[in-house]
């Protein structure tokens, strides 16, 4: 599956709009990795006692990605104490943000999370420009200051509305019209006035990957706007559209 599909359905579930996840999507809110790690330090000491080098690395390999670490070496009257490695490391609102992801979801991995989040902003920016980036960052650098309780229990944007706000008025496509009806529907059943962006950038994506999976994303958004309230999130009633989905855009 194209990797744009998979990096838009990252976007889309800060907002928990319903959307027909396909092929290989990988997610962002399992905590489920399993991370192993090993520490290797070498370093040299002049005849003055003096620590001339050090260097640190940790391997993942419940992922199979390395992070690069920092480790701390001292010598004192002959005796040496290495300090503890730590992951992470760079200043920006993606470095941040995967710092922040690893430390509630401690069996994650910061590099995926990472290159996942950088990936997420490439594609919006060559989509939508630069005022979109800058907006992402903003979001991304207000999450990584919220507690791991909200991360883990509240949608992203009930924790940063003004920065989330921000990113859909920043990184919002032309809307057609079966994503305006469907933008109608989801304020109505979720007082939410984001639902038709969402519905534009999955369609748009979707055809990207070809234009039958986005004939087919774009038949599921209208069956979901024929739905009831009490059905309309969970999708129930539109699973042969679903399924059509997965077939088309795998």
């Amino acid at each position: 599956m194209d990797s744009s599909y998979r990096h838009l359905a990252f976007l889309l579930s800060l907002g928990g709009v319903p959307l027909a996840c396909t092929g290989d999507d990988t997610s962002t809110s399992s905590d489920t990795a399993s991370t192993t790690g090993t520490s290797d330090t070498t370093s040299s000491t002049s005849s003055s006692g003096t620590d001339t080098s050090t260097t640190g690395t940790t391997t993942d390999t419940g992922s199979g990605t390395a992070t690069m670490g920092e480790t701390g070496t001292t010598t004192t009257a002959g005796e040496t104490t290495t300090g503890e490695t730590t992951t992470g490391g760079g200043d920006s609102a993606c470095a941040s943000w995967a710092t922040k992801y690893v430390e509630c979801y401690p069996r994650e991995s910061y590099r995926d999370e990472l290159q996942l989040c950088e990936d997420d902003r490439a594609d919006l920016v060559t989509n939508y420009g630069d005022t979109c980036g800058a907006a992402f960052d903003a979001l991304y650098e207000c999450l990584s200051e919220a507690s791991c309780d909200a991360i883990e229990n509240q949608d992203y944007g009930d924790i940063c509305p003004e920065a989330y706000a921000s990113v859909l008025s920043s990184c919002a496509p032309e809307i057609g019209e079966v994503c305006m009806l469907f933008g109608d529907k989801y304020t109505e059943c979720n007082d939410d006035v984001s639902g038709g962006i969402y519905c534009q950038m999955t369609i748009n994506y979707a055809a990207d990957i070809s234009a039958e999976c986005g004939q087919a994303q774009e038949d599921y958004f209208a069956c979901l706007t024929a739905l009831d309230c009490a059905d309309f999130d969970e999708g129930t009633g539109c699973e042969t559209e679903a399924e059509t989905i997965t077939k088309a855009c795998e």
